[in-house]
This record gives structure tokens, C-alpha cells and sequence, in this order.
């Protein structure tokens, strides 16, 4: 599993308190390993410090300023779970099942077109709300994103989305 913890944006970013949680959760009950991955700016670093800090199973901190890693990393994760931010749009365009987290950003403006739309966790709208593609950024929001919610995605990505290895074969 591919975790990017940090954006551009303060606002678009999920606690990293939670995605140490979610990696311990992965890692318990799914047995998957985790991997920080993103840029190096410093609240990337501050997160994934904070991340590494309070897991239990540890991700690789993989956090890289070469785009080319970045998406090599991306291209072969099971999933990624991603913010809205470059890495997420990297995800989908590659093919790799992607757990979009939307609060900040309207998923319906800003969100996987097509691809993967299954798997926005949306905490951008209220239940039953049905908000234009044009609504306006909402603060506050990514903090109603559970860990329970992204889990439940990972599950239905890693069900409906079973990744190939690179000569497409399936994967063992």
C-alpha cells in the first residue's frame, strides 16, 4: 500500500496520526506492508515523521524528490490512498487502484474522473447532499475522514481491482 501524507495544501491533508493507525490496521489484518511516498517538503517530512513515530509496523519511508521513483512506486502498489494532490491523479492515470481522500476539495471538480470513482472517500459532501462540480472549497472537512472509511476502500480496491505483476501476469 502506497501512502502519500502530504499535498500543497494544508487543508487538503489527512492527520498523520490516522495513517499510522491505518498502517498498523493493514498490516494486522490484511498483512500489507506500507510505504510513505511523496515529496520532501517539510510538512511531508513532519507527517511522515509523525507517522513513523506512532506506527506499530513501521511503512518505509520512501519519500523521494525524484519523480521518477515516485511513480515506479505508484505504478506497483496494490493501492494508494492519496489526498487530493499530483500523486492521486499519477495513481489513476497509472492504473493503480486509488483511495482518493476528499474533504477540501470538491471530488465531483477535482476527484478521479471515471476510474476509481468507487473509491472517493467523501467527506467533502453531507450525507445525501448532492453539491455542483462548482462548490467551493470547504476547510475543515478532512478531519470527518475515518480510518475506518479509507479501510473499508482498500478492501473493496483490493476486491474489485486485483493488481497484475509487470508482464501481467496475475500477482501470487
Amino acid at each position: 500500500m502506497a501512502l502519500v501524507v502530504g499535498t500543497s495544501k494544508a487543508e487538503k491533508e489527512w492527520a498523520a496520526e490516522r495513517y499510522a493507525e491505518l498502517a498498523d490496521r493493514l498490516h494486522r489484518e490484511l498483512g500489507a506492508r506500507c510505504l510513505l511516498v511523496g515529496g520532501r517538503s517539510e510538512r511531508e517530512r513532519a507527517a511522515a515523521d509523525t507517522v513513523l513515530r506512532l506506527a506499530t509496523h513501521l511503512p518505509a519511508d520512501l519519500l523521494e524528490w525524484d519523480l521518477r521513483r515516485l511513480v515506479y512506486l505508484i505504478d506497483r502498489a496494490d493501492v494508494l490512498v492519496s489526498p487530493d494532490t499530483g500523486p492521486l491523479h499519477v495513481g489513476v492515470a497509472l492504473g493503480t487502484p486509488s483511495v482518493a481522500l476528499m474533504g477540501y476539495t470538491n471530488p465531483r471538480k477535482y476527484g478521479p474522473y471515471g476510474r476509481y470513482g468507487d473509491l472517493v472517500v467523501d467527506a467533502y459532501g453531507d450525507p445525501g447532499e448532492g453539491y455542483p462540480a462548482e462548490a467551493p472549497h470547504r476547510p475543515g472537512r478532512m478531519a470527518r475522514i475515518t480510518v475506518e472509511a479509507v479501510f473499508e476502500k482498500i478492501k473493496l480496491a483490493l476486491e474489485r481491482y486485483p493488481r497484475r505483476t509487470p508482464s501481467g501476469h496475475p500477482a501470487p
